[in-house]
């Protein structure tokens, strides 16, 4: 965020919420978690800050970049939204026998469930050939599971209400 993205407005003190960002408080920066609306007072908790993680899912939460096989998919999504992330082979039965999360007769599996976007990083080219990136908070073990499952699966979202 831009110092030029935020303006002053006078607000009566009754309405001024609590944590809200003040006049001359530093904004250059600081990285947005969830979307604002124009007019809409900032405050702390839409900052990504220490101790943000673990208010959003909980202790042991990380912020785990998950590279997904179709980028059409983060048109779905926005900071905030609840999703699961699916695993499935990307080629021959999966399993036991390739060491894919997917199950052996090569359905797909699971390997995050509930987990909040935090991010969904623009790319530097409209051209993405790999996939599309989303940014997540869960739990350190998911993340390991998450990532050990980019190794070998394809990745896509399930919206969750």
């Amino acid at each position: 965020m831009r110092d030029s993205d935020v303006r002053t407005a006078a607000y009566p003190a009754p309405l001024v919420p609590d944590g809200a960002v003040r006049p001359g408080d530093a904004v250059s920066g600081r990285r947005l978690v969830l979307p604002v609306r124009a007019g809409e007072p900032l405050t702390d908790v839409r900052f990504l800050t220490d101790g943000l993680l673990e208010r959003l899912t909980g202790p042991g939460t990380v912020a785990a970049p998950v590279r997904l096989a179709d980028a059409g998919e983060l048109a779905l999504v926005r900071p905030g939204s609840r999703v699961d992330v699916l695993a499935a082979p990307t080629s021959g039965a999966g399993g036991d026998q390739t060491g894919n999360a997917a199950t052996a007769d090569g359905r797909a599996v699971t390997v995050a469930s509930g987990a909040v976007v935090l991010s969904v990083p623009q790319t530097a080219s409209t051209a993405v050939t790999d996939g599309g990136l989303v940014v997540l908070a869960v739990p350190g073990e998911t993340a390991r599971v998450l990532a050990g499952a980019a190794a070998s699966d394809r990745l896509s979202l399930v919206l969750r209400p």
